[in-house]
């Protein structure tokens, strides 16, 4: 399944370098700009931007729609704050003070479907509202959403390992 940014995505396979920015700002139109400036992909800072949920929506929108990839950082590891962000179709999704292995598992089973996962099905955007078909978007959107843990605390340096294993 090809998303509506993953020029990067190709670049990133073939060993390219790809420019990224940090956007906190509401409003949409600075993130389609920096995407016009050279940026490949935008990282929306939903944890300490003043960003709704509309806002992340239509800031994911420019960002794909100039041709970069939108990854949206959620407030928490949570899949209260994940699900709605998944549904919006990003090309990722950040994890911010991710600490234990329990957490990273926690944050990327919100963004997977059943069996290996706990994402509920709810598609609107992500499948392109409904251009791509419900098996097409099955069959390859746990692959194709970018999952990303920060470790941000002593405790996650500490747990390292067992992060990375999981």
């Amino acid at each position: 399944m090809k998303t509506f940014g993953s020029q990067w995505k190709e670049r990133v396979k073939n060993g390219e370098t790809v420019l990224g920015g940090h956007i906190f700002l509401p409003n949409p139109a600075m993130a389609e700009a920096m995407v016009s400036f050279g940026y490949e992909y935008i990282w929306i800072d939903g944890e300490h931007g003043s960003f709704d949920k509309e806002e992340i929506l239509n800031h994911i929108a420019a960002i794909n729609g100039a041709g970069a990839g939108a990854f949206v950082r959620v407030v928490a590891g949570e899949a209260c704050f994940i699900k709605p962000v998944a549904e919006m179709g990003p090309d990722g999704i950040i994890f911010p003070m991710i600490c234990t292995a329990r957490e990273a598992r926690y944050a990327v089973e919100a963004c997977v479907y059943p069996p290996d996962g706990k994402r509920g099905f709810g598609l609107r955007r992500a499948n392109r509202y409904g251009l791509i078909s419900d098996k097409e978007y099955l069959d390859s959107i746990d692959k194709a959403l970018v999952k990303i843990v920060q470790i941000e605390h002593k405790k996650g340096v500490e747990n390292i390992d067992d992060i990375l294993m999981c």
